[in-house]
C-alpha cells in the first residue's frame, strides 16, 4: 500500500498523455531562450546599474513565471487524461458460523398482534422484517460483517422445505421475501419435532469443519394452538437432545400471551380419507371458511385462535439467554419470563449479534480496489501554477516597463553618486 493508502493512479484517457512531454519539451525551449534574454540583460550598462542599486527580485520573477507556467502545463494535461487514484480497502471479515433460518410459514402467523414500532403487524411480516434486518447487519456491521453460510427453512405443520446453504446475500434475500402463508405450505400449527430432525438430516447431509458453529434461528409462535395441532413435546425433547453438541438453537418468538384470532383470506385444509390413511391437501370449501366476520374458522364455526407459546419456545431453545420474544413496552419487573423481552426488530438483532461475536472467527480480510476521480485535483493545481506564472510574469513586465521609461540621466547620476 503506497501514500495515504493510494496503490496507483489509473488513467480514462491514456492516450492524452503524449501533452505532458510535449509541454515539457516546448517550455524547456522557452526557458532556454527566456534565460539566454534574461544573461543579455544582465550583461547590459542598464541592468548592471538596476542590479547595484534597486531589488533583484523581479530578474527572478521571470524565472519563477517559466517553472509555474511549465507546471501548470503538465498538470493540465494529467487533468485532461482523467486520472483516478487506486486505493486498496482492507474490509475484516468474519466466519466459522453457519447459520439456519427455521421459519414457521402456519397460517396461525397471519394473527394481527405483534406491535412493530407505531403499527400493530402480523407475526410472520415482523418475522420477515427481523430476517431483512439481520441481513443488512451481516452486510453491513463492522462487527460482524462477514461470510456465514446460510439457508432457510420453512415450516408448517409437519411440512417442510429446504436448500444448503449459501453465502450468496441475493439468493437469501430471494427466500425471505417469498416467505409466506399464503400456498408455500398452507397449514395450521407447527411440528417443531419434524422440523428439528429435517434441521439434522441437513446437518448430516452436510457435514461443517471443525471450527465451525451450526446455529439455528427459529421464528415461530410457539405452533401449539388449543383445538387445532397439538406438539409432540417428547418428540420435541427428543429431536432436541440428538441436536445438542451439534448446533446452538436460538427461539425468536412473536404473537401475544392472549389468544389472537387469524385473518381470514385463503382456503384452509380438509382432511380428506384416502384409503385406509388420512392425507391433508388443499381444498377450495367454502364451509371452512366464513368472511363475513373476516376471521378464519373451524368446520363448527368456532375461530381458529392462537397465543404466543412461551414454554414451548423456551424448550426449545434450552436456556434463557437464547430464547427471547417481540414485545414492546413489556418489562419483567418481578415476573420471571422464560423468554426475554426485546423492544424493537433492532433489538432482536442485537441479541443475535451477541451471539455472533461470541462465536465468530476472524477470517482473511477482503481486500478491494476503490476508484476516485482526482481531474479536478490535478485541474486545481495546474491553474494555481498557471496564475502563479502569469502573477510573477506581470510583475517581471512592469518592472521592464518602469525602468525603460527611467531618464538615462538618472541612471548616469547614480554612477557619479556611488
Amino acid at each position: 500500500m503506497g501514500f495515504w493508502g493510494l496503490s496507483g493512479i489509473e488513467f480514462l484517457a491514456p492516450e492524452r498523455l503524449w501533452a505532458i512531454p510535449g509541454a515539457i519539451l516546448f517550455f524547456v525551449a522557452v526557458g532556454i531562450f527566456s534565460l539566454r534574454r534574461l544573461a543579455e540583460l544582465k550583461r547590459s550598462l542598464f541592468a548592471k546599474e538596476f542590479v547595484r542599486n534597486e531589488n533583484v527580485l523581479p530578474l527572478r520573477m521571470k524565472v519563477v513565471a517559466i517553472v509555474a507556467t511549465a507546471l501548470a502545463a503538465v498538470a493540465l494535461a494529467v487533468a485532461w487524461a482523467m486520472p483516478v487514484a487506486v486505493y486498496e480497502v482492507s474490509t475484516p471479515r468474519f466466519g466459522g458460523i453457519r447459520l439456519t433460518y427455521i421459519a414457521d410459514v402456519s397460517i396461525s402467523m397471519d394473527a394481527l398482534d405483534v406491535k412493530d414500532g407505531e403499527k400493530t403487524t402480523s407475526r410472520i411480516a415482523a418475522g420477515k422484517r427481523f430476517l431483512f434486518a439481520l441481513e443488512r447487519a451481516l452486510a453491513s456491521d463492522p462487527e460482524i460483517r462477514g461470510s456465514y453460510p446460510r439457508t432457510v427453512i420453512p415450516f408448517a405443520g409437519a411440512t417442510t422445505t429446504y436448500g444448503g446453504w449459501t453465502t450468496s446475500s441475493v439468493y437469501i434475500h430471494e427466500l425471505i421475501t417469498v416467505l409466506s402463508t399464503e400456498g408455500m405450505i398452507g397449514k395450521q400449527g407447527s411440528d417443531l419435532a419434524f422440523v428439528l430432525e429435517t434441521y439434522r438430516g441437513l446437518i448430516e447431509e452436510y457435514p461443517k469443519e471443525s471450527a465451525v458453529t451450526d446455529i439455528a434461528i427459529v421464528l415461530s409462535d410457539g405452533g401449539n394452538d388449543p383445538g387445532g395441532f397439538v406438539i409432540d413435546v417428547g418428540a420435541l425433547r427428543a429431536s432436541l437432545a440428538l441436536l445438542r453438541g451439534n448446533a446452538e438453537i436460538v427461539a425468536v418468538g412473536f404473537g401475544e400471551d392472549a389468544s389472537s384470532t387469524i385473518p381470514n383470506r385463503r382456503i384452509v385444509e380438509e382432511a380428506v380419507v384416502v384409503g385406509d390413511m388420512m392425507e391433508s391437501v388443499m381444498v377450495p370449501n367454502p364451509r371452512l371458511v366464513e368472511r363475513t366476520e373476516g376471521v378464519l374458522r373451524k368446520q363448527n364455526g368456532e375461530p381458529w385462535l392462537s397465543a404466543f407459546d412461551e414454554e414451548m419456545m423456551a424448550d426449545l431453545a434450552g436456556t434463557p439467554e437464547r430464547c427471547f420474544r417481540l414485545a414492546p413496552g413489556v418489562s419483567s419487573g418481578s415476573v420471571a419470563y422464560r423468554c426475554g423481552r426485546v423492544e424493537s426488530i433492532e433489538g432482536m438483532v442485537g441479541e443475535i449479534k451477541k451471539l455472533l461475536l461470541k462465536k465468530r472467527v476472524p477470517l482473511p480480510p477482503l481486500v478491494s480496489l476503490q476508484r476516485s476521480s482526482i481531474m479536478l485535483w490535478f485541474g486545481a493545481v495546474g491553474l494555481f501554477f498557471l496564475l502563479t506564472g502569469l502573477l510573477c510574469e506581470r510583475t517581471y513586465g512592469l518592472w521592464r516597463r518602469r525602468m525603460a521609461e527611467r531618464p538615462m540621466r538618472e541612471v548616469l547620476f547614480r554612477r557619479v553618486v556611488d
